[in-house]
Order: C-alpha cells, then sequence, then structure tokens
C-alpha cells in the first residue's frame, strides 16, 4: 500500500494549490482565495486572476522566468500590451491594486522575493508610475 501511494504522489497527480490575490469590494486591500491548479505555471495563475477580474481575458504572457538577481529569488514577466491597456483604465488606486495583486500572487506561488514586469520588453509606464525596478510583496 505505501509503495501504491508513493508512485501515485510520484507521478504528479498532486494538484498544486496557489494564493490568488486579487482586490477587496472597495478597493483598500486585497482578499485572498486559494486556488487548486493541476500545473503549476504561469498561465494557469494568469487565469485565475482574470476569473477573479484582476486582468482581462486578452491580456498573455510574452514570457516568463525565474532567476537569481542579487542573490535574491526573482521572477521576470513580460505581458502583452493588453495588460498596459487593461492597467490604464484602473485609476491610480485600482492600478496599486492589480500591481500588488500579481505580484503577490507570483511571488507567493513561485516562492520568490521579487518580481519584474514589463510589457512587451519594454519598462512598464503608466500615467501614474513606472515601474523599472524589482518589487517586492504588497501590502
Amino acid at each position: 500500500m505505501a509503495i501504491l501511494m508513493f508512485l501515485m504522489t510520484s507521478c504528479g497527480n498532486e494538484n498544486t494549490v496557489v494564493n490568488v490575490y486579487y482586490p477587496n469590494d472597495d478597493i483598500t486591500g486585497f482578499d485572498v482565495e486559494t486556488a487548486e491548479l493541476a500545473v503549476l505555471s504561469p498561465e494557469n495563475i494568469l487565469n485565475c486572476l482574470i476569473q477573479k477580474g484582476v486582468l482581462n481575458e486578452q491580456v498573455q504572457i510574452n514570457s516568463f522566468e525565474t532567476v537569481l538577481v542579487e542573490e535574491k529569488d526573482s521572477i521576470e514577466i513580460d505581458f502583452s500590451q493588453e495588460f498596459l491597456t487593461s492597467l490604464s483604465n484602473t485609476g491610480s488606486t485600482g492600478e496599486y491594486y492589480v500591481i500588488g495583486s500579481i505580484c503577490n500572487t507570483y511571488l507567493d506561488a513561485y516562492d520568490c522575493e521579487q518580481i519584474k514586469i514589463t510589457v512587451n520588453d519594454e519598462i512598464l509606464s503608466t500615467g501614474h508610475a513606472e515601474y523599472s525596478k524589482y518589487m517586492g510583496v504588497f501590502q
């Protein structure tokens, strides 16, 4: 029986549980909900964020990489142009919580300390802020 259980778990039958962060109803903080993913992937996490209304369904990931930067486990994620379009419709407070939801969700899922977001391989720049540096967890 123990051998059978070992074989079942080592064959990848267990799902991954991730915390998905999203703005609360009055946009003053974050709510967190767990999601069960068959496979941990940047795209599956993106789909969770879309389902929670953080991003619109046109947003795509161009590239995703976990790297070591200044001895910190880091994420570099590049979104399609639709990300910037979606973000520009949120206002400054909404922008904070959208960016924070993305950062917190990916950092938590991949157990990393910082994340850098770009759009079409360029610095993420909105009318409210320029995100040229790595970001940590949002409070």
